[in-house]
């Protein structure tokens, strides 16, 4: 068996506007367009990007409202938006949602403990000091009449917003509008019997899969799939399959007693949204077919995945898998020798 696994580096290969920047600068554009429409709506002919000129001229479709729901006062949002505009000051392009989410998270979970400590002066000094460590948009939600519990749902309510938001970019803008720009015949060369993807996006699909038909897919942070544009959070949070949260920061003797933030992690969302474990039925039949005595081939290509240690258990489950051969594509940039 020949599985592919692609991370975001794939989309951004064939020219899609993928990273977390590209969305931001997207909402930003969003943004702007929206307030403009709302003053002046006969400023809708003259909208320049495509997409967006789309989505506001027709009646038919609910996208911009959308948006509009899922984005205003976002907490995440607005926490990004200042995060990315200090790496703008640094001369860094970039963001890592998924980095400004878990440091917020850690911060707030040493409050909430702090909080229940409630020992003397100890106590008011260490909030004091874990109150230090925050934003003020998230201390603005910590006033005597709403404590931290509220933060939290807060939290974790604009998170779910910010995933609509995305799954609305990724599906209507990405996939359905989205131009890709290169092909790439490396990847042309490889006939994968599976695709075991870390993004959200269909791209292998609409490029390479012509002329190959029984390819598997596993989705292991979901994909962006097409809905009816809702505003209800219970319908979006119960239909919305993309995983967007932290990694497991606790020690192990924690992990299993202090569970007031598992929502926000990645392994709990994966079981609870149900995505992306069909990859261990592939690692079954290899292992049959092995005990089988059939010494079939079987390799693992990795093209655009940072091999980093975000998702490290499921990237060591897959290269260690006896019977399994490892091919990484990989970047070279301009060197001078």
């Amino acid at each position: 068996m020949d599985i592919l696994m692609i991370g975001n580096g794939f989309d951004i290969e064939h020219g899609l506007p993928t990273t977390y920047a590209d969305f931001l600068q997207f909402v930003e554009s969003f943004n702007q367009t929206y307030m403009m429409v709302q003053i002046k709506p006969n400023t809708k002919s003259k909208i320049e990007d495509e997409y967006l000129k789309f989505i506001f001229e027709s009646p038919e479709t609910n996208a911009d409202e959308a948006l509009h729901e899922y984005l205003k006062d976002n907490i995440w949002i607005e926490h990004f938006k200042r995060a990315y505009n200090e790496h703008l000051k640094n001369k860094e392009n970039w963001i890592d949602f998924e980095s400004e989410i878990s440091q917020i998270i850690q911060n707030v979970d040493e409050l909430y403990h702090a909080y229940m400590e409630k020992d003397g002066d100890f106590y008011e000094a260490k909030i004091k000091c874990c109150k230090e460590k925050l934003p003020g948009s998230f201390l603005n939600y910590l006033s005597r009449e709403h404590g931290i519990g509220n933060l939290i749902s807060i939290m974790m309510k604009d998170l779910n917003r910010l995933i609509g938001a995305l799954e609305i970019y990724i599906f209507d803008y990405i996939d359905n509008w989205g131009r890709i720009e290169y092909y790439n015949p490396d990847i042309d060369a490889i006939h994968p019997d599976a695709i075991l993807s870390f993004n959200y996006s269909d791209t292998w699909k609409r490029v390479y899969e012509y002329n190959r038909g029984n390819v598997k897919y596993s989705f292991i942070h979901g994909k962006a799939q097409s809905m009816p544009y809702i505003f209800n959070m219970d319908k979006c949070i119960d239909k919305n399959q993309m995983v967007l949260g932290i990694d497991e920061y606790l020690p192990e003797d924690r992990r299993n007693k202090e569970v007031e933030f598992i929502a926000f992690k990645k392994y709990y969302q994966r079981i609870y949204k149900k995505t992306g474990n069909e990859y261990k039925s592939w690692l079954a039949e290899i292992d049959k077919q092995r005990k089988d005595g059939r010494k079939q081939e079987n390799k693992l290509y990795i093209f655009g995945h940072s091999l980093d240690v975000t998702d490290g258990d499921i990237l060591k489950e897959l290269i260690e898998h006896e019977g399994i051969g490892t091919i990484i594509f990989y970047f070279i940039g301009n060197c001078d020798f």
